[in-house]
């Protein structure tokens, strides 16, 4: 082969490379579709933790649920000391009655009668959530007692004067993003297990009371995630 024929060559490969232009604009391409598609991956990615956490910890107050009333030989939930409407020790019960014996005794926990004032080393959830559609930003969690458990998850229960058990869950404590329905959610024990607010799913990130707290705007979230195969798709 000749150098001319070489040097020929070479210019057909250069002639065929992107130009400068070209490259800039495939770029500037790129970077339009990562600004729209990451986002998008990164919640789905956080959804995901959000509800295996979730589904973890509605196993563990379902399996707690059932082993205090096997261990005190209960039919109903309503029948077993955790259903006292006392949250904590006294006098007539040292070893706590209520909440505080249910969720002290049958979780597995880092923190006990944890709060929600910032900053405070006994912290476990957040002081204020915000529902899905950011119609609401000042609800609050509920509870008579809460405990943070080893895998993170904030745990609240308390009796309502309706005689109804009602437990909130925050998957993360008082990290964020603080949403209910997101990573907060509101439940109910019906007489030997436990259950959402609410069976509507169509009811999740809907206000539908206003007691001020998560419950007003998480109700049917759970059901719409067990629904959808332990999926958040919403």
């Amino acid at each position: 082969m000749s150098i001319k024929n070489i040097f020929n060559g070479l210019n057909k490969n250069f002639n065929k490379a992107f130009t400068l232009s070209e490259v800039l604009i495939t770029l500037g391409i790129v970077g339009v579709i990562a600004v729209l598609t990451i986002p998008a991956v990164v919640k789905d990615y956080k959804n995901k933790l959000y509800v295996a956490q979730l589904k973890k910890t509605y196993v563990q107050i379902d399996d707690a649920i059932s082993n205090i009333m096997s261990d005190e030989h209960a039919t109903v939930f309503s029948e077993t000391t955790a259903a006292a409407t006392i949250a904590g020790k006294s006098n007539d019960f040292p070893d706590g009655k209520g909440a505080y014996y249910f969720l002290n005794n049958y979780f597995k926990t880092m923190k006990t009668g944890c709060n929600s004032t910032p900053n405070d080393a006994n912290q476990c959830i957040a002081p204020a959530y915000a529902s899905i559609k950011g119609d609401a930003s000042n609800l609050t969690g509920f509870g008579q007692y809460c405990v943070q458990l080893t895998s993170g998850a904030a745990v609240c229960m308390i009796k309502e004067v309706d005689n109804n058990i009602y437990i909130a869950v925050d998957v993360n404590g008082p990290a964020e993003p603080n949403i209910a329905g997101r990573d907060a959610f509101a439940l109910k024990i019906e007489q030997n297990k436990l259950a959402d607010w609410s069976n509507d799913a169509d009811k999740c990130g809907t206000k539908i009371s206003s007691f001020g707290h998560i419950g007003d705007y998480a109700s049917g979230c759970v059901t719409k995630i067990i629904n959808d195969g332990w999926t958040m798709k919403y």
